[in-house]
């Protein structure tokens, strides 16, 4: 663990710390994976399955970044809130996508089970239909914006920062090694005490933010534990995400069909989005069901890797 007197050792060489553990995280390969599939997207922007690992790539880029804040200067602030932005705009489109997924799933659970008539409504054409337009029209919206290049460019500053060649010392990795140390145990720490303390399964609003948290937390440790990884946490953590992220997309799912359909005088669209939105309630009160046993499984796998300083 880090002592008070590191402090001053660790702003005389944050520049080459975060060079050290910009390699570590593999910073630079990341960043232009993601420009390369940006470009990518752009000359084919339809292909919403490279979205979505793009997205998931941000997601991964920004908590690598956001947990070395204290070693990055005050603009790295916009870099985030870039990354951030692009995230969000990505996921809007998203939500579309998946709720054109749920409404393929739907056909197929139909076909393949004797579900009860509540739910039973053989196609769902007319909802697909306007989830595909919304979903086209979100995607034009967004090409008129993205720019080629644009991630290697806003993140320039960041490039050149973490490019610096200077060698650190085996004492001064050691401190890097520290610091993201104590940095991870921070989170870790403040993520156990959330879920321990903070959770409220019925509040949709607490189980978002949580979600953020849980993924921010298992983004970060995957990018810089990838050789030491502790595959029951890593789990774990995956579990409780997989979890709120189902519940966060019924609620989406819904949401906006709700508001897609909430003018029209066509009584099959009514029919088809109440029994879609039956199906989709009891799924999500399935993943509610899940909730509690995975989240004391990640509760138990943070606090032992805590309490044995594992988290590095």
């Amino acid at each position: 663990m880090l002592e008070d007197n590191n402090v001053l050792e660790i702003e005389e060489n944050k520049h080459s710390m975060l060079s050290y553990l910009a390699v570590r995280g593999q910073l630079l390969n990341q960043i232009e994976l993601f420009d390369t599939l940006w470009d990518e997207l752009l000359e084919q922007p339809m292909q919403y399955s490279w979205l979505r690992v793009l997205r998931i790539n941000l997601r991964k880029l920004r908590s690598a970044i956001k947990i070395l804040e204290p070693l990055l200067p005050l603009e790295s602030k916009e870099w985030l809130a870039f990354l951030k932005n692009t995230a969000d705009t990505l996921g809007s489109i998203r939500e579309y996508d998946v709720a054109l997924k749920e409404c393929d799933k739907y056909t197929s659970y139909q076909l393949e089970q004797q579900i009860p008539d509540l739910y039973k409504c053989q196609e769902l054409l007319g909802l697909k239909k306007l989830l595909g337009n919304k979903r086209k029209e979100m995607t034009d919206a967004w090409l008129q914006t993205a720019k080629p290049g644009c991630i290697a460019n806003e993140l320039g500053d960041l490039l050149i920062l973490i490019k610096n060649e200077e060698k650190l010392s085996v004492e001064e990795e050691a401190l890097a090694n520290a610091f993201l140390q104590a940095r991870l145990q921070s989170w870790g720490i403040k993520l156990c005490n959330r879920l321990q303390n903070e959770f409220d399964q019925d509040s949709i609003e607490k189980l978002h933010s949580l979600r953020i948290k849980v993924k921010r937390f298992r983004y970060a440790y995957d990018v810089y534990m990838n050789l030491d990884v502790d595959n029951e946490l890593l789990e774990c953590l995956k579990n409780v995400q997989d979890l709120l992220g189902s519940i966060h997309d019924g609620e989406c799912d819904i949401s906006i069909i709700e508001g897609l359909v909430a003018e029209t005088t066509d009584l099959q669209l009514v029919k088809e989005f109440e029994c879609f939105k039956n199906w989709r309630l009891e799924k999500t009160k399935q993943r509610f069901e899940s909730l509690p046993n995975a989240r004391a499984e990640l509760i138990t796998a943070l606090q032992c890797n805590i309490a044995g300083a594992r988290l590095l």
